[in-house]
């Protein structure tokens, strides 16, 4: 279980009830797209989905746990208390919340893939209950009939930790090879 803060839980309550209010469960619970786990958890307005074609990138949430925090698939990790440079400006530049360049591993999928139904489903997913974002896509290059789960979460119980999960199933009978990459900066402005 990764509880997410009071203030997060506040937001996501308020974001199920404008779902729930604003849509039919059909709209907002697609059974014929979604993954079928996440359905029951769909309709009880603790998951809130999206096929990835409808996902803006500069929409994704924040993860974060009150010491760690960062964007989902995003550049940047921050943590609670840690500035760089001199709080007046007096010696340069102001202090500024410092940037910890993260460890970004992800599967190279085809840009222009679209997703088409498969057992298993597909899309994006916010769990406001498990403070979990989730995503499902299938297919990358090379490796037709490999499904592919990630999970972004900060669990509250390791205050110091912030878990990308990356599951790979292969539903085919032979073996596939699936190209994985590292981007992101391997240094800091802030520490430079």
């Amino acid at each position: 279980f990764h509880s997410p803060s009071w203030l997060f839980a506040a937001a996501a309550s308020l974001l199920q009830c404008a779902a729930l209010i604003s849509g039919d469960a059909k709209t907002l619970c697609p059974s014929h797209l979604m993954p079928p786990e996440w359905l029951p958890r769909c309709r009880s307005a603790n998951l809130l989905y999206s096929s990835s074609q409808e996902v803006d990138k500069r929409l994704l949430p924040e993860v974060g746990n009150g010491h760690l925090a960062r964007k989902v698939k995003g550049p940047s990790i921050f943590a609670a208390g840690l500035y760089n440079g001199d709080a007046h400006g007096s010696t340069g530049q102001a202090s500024h919340r410092a940037r910890i360049p993260p460890y970004n591993v992800w599967v190279r999928m085809d840009e222009n893939h679209k997703e088409v139904w498969k057992p298993g489903g597909y899309g994006e997913a916010l769990d406001v209950e498990q403070a979990t974002y989730l995503s499902r896509t299938h297919d990358p290059p090379g490796a037709k009939g490999v499904q592919v789960d990630q999970r972004w979460y900060a669990p509250l119980q390791e205050p110091t930790m912030l878990v990308h999960e990356i599951e790979l199933w292969n539903r085919g009978e032979e073996e596939k090879k699936v190209d994985m990459r590292q981007w992101g900066d391997k240094t800091s402005w802030s520490f430079n």
